[in-house]
């Protein structure tokens, strides 16, 4: 479809499949005219917000006499059916709940003036897994998708979607959803599916009661925070470099485009102003991370020159809830005093691919 001159869509469920996607489409599109892109929530807010700009004037409303100079293929994960303004001739979509496949689905053929290639046809292709063996297996069968959604939400939406082979919007909104949520009997394998979904429902209630405790007090905010997830997630600040002057009172840091920013470690009354300009320019160069694959904590005492900028975590515990990292040669980072950033992964950062970790 690119080839042919194309605005395709590809949409993955999760950041490492769309980054491995986009690597195997940018590979297999090298020395064409196609060109191909990746947008997901890895990247540093000012990359992102880079990307999201550069795709939105190709795919949005404006994007009519840019369509047609090439095909392009721009993958991403589930930033791609939000709130951006972008129109795709043709979609890939890797199988996801009904409510989802209908966003992304709303992403084909949204502006009905742009002209379209001679020979396109409004279609969509959801890569799923057979009933049959998800229904036994739904985490093999499912992979990595399991983990972000329910795969009993997921069996449910193959079943309503089997025979689907033409789609009307809106009309076929309301039967599609009424299909994969309505209760029904199951076979005894989607039963214990559905059990477990109930299972993990009453745990993130349990948990969201726990956040405060009678005679206690409230729990950590910082803790609480991350108990809706299975995944726990920090923010990481980024930088190419950082210079101590303790005698002075300030930090010189490298941003990933080569400014430098001094940071005064206190800030009089009178400097309220400049110090929120710098807290905004600092959040440009941040990103949130899996807890698990994000570098060392180095603890809320050696971050403390960064107060002014961030909340750091409680002053009663020094693990900090800010990770800091330092990206040198060939995009891989670094702590920045030294010692191994992460004993588990390599991890590494790139404008056009975003924030990484490989196993060691």
């Amino acid at each position: 479809r690119a080839d042919s001159g194309q605005q395709v869509l590809w949409i993955e469920n999760t950041v490492s499949e769309a980054q491995e996607m986009f690597k195997l489409l940018a590979a297999r599109s090298d020395g064409t005219a196609i060109e191909c892109g990746l947008l997901h929530s890895r990247f540093t807010h000012a990359d992102r917000e880079t990307i999201e700009k550069i795709w939105v004037t190709l795919y949005g409303a404006d994007g009519a006499a840019k369509r047609c100079e090439r095909g392009r293929i721009l993958v991403g994960t589930q930033v791609l059916e939000q709130s951006l303004d972008i129109d795709a001739d043709f979609l890939v979509t890797r199988h996801c709940p009904t409510d989802m496949l209908l966003q992304r689905i709303g992403r084909l053929w949204r502006h009905q003036y742009h002209q379209r290639l001679a020979g396109a046809k409004c279609e969509a292709w959801i890569v799923s897994a057979a009933f049959e063996a998800a229904e036994q297996n739904p985490n093999e069968a499912f992979g990595k998708s399991a983990k972000v959604y329910s795969p009993y939400v997921l069996l449910r939406t193959l079943q309503a979607w089997a025979d689907v082979e033409t789609l009307s919007l809106p009309s076929d909104i309301r039967g599609l959803l009424e299909r994969t949520y309505e209760a029904k009997a199951e076979s005894e394998a989607m039963a214990k599916h559905k059990a477990k979904l109930q299972e993990r429902k009453e745990m993130l209630e349990r948990f969201a009661l726990q956040s405060v405790s009678p005679g206690l007090g409230a729990k950590s905010d910082t803790n609480v925070a991350t108990r809706y997830s299975d995944i726990d997630s920090v923010e990481l600040l980024l930088l190419k470099s950082i210079s101590h002057n303790h005698a002075a009172g300030e930090t010189t840091v490298t941003l990933l485009d080569g400014q430098k920013l001094t940071l005064p470690h206190e800030f009089a009354a009178g400097r309220k102003r400049e110090q929120r300009q710098l807290s905004a320019r600092l959040a440009t160069q941040t990103l949130q991370v899996a807890d698990y694959a994000a570098p060392a904590d180095l603890g809320r005492n050696s971050l403390m020159w960064l107060k002014p900028y961030f909340f750091l975590g409680e002053p009663s515990r020094n693990e900090s809830i800010l990770r800091v990292a330092i990206v040198g040669d060939g995009g891989y980072l670094k702590l920045p005093g030294g010692g191994a950033v992460s004993d588990k992964y390599e991890l590494s950062y790139h404008p056009r691919l975003g924030y990484q970790y490989e196993k060691r």
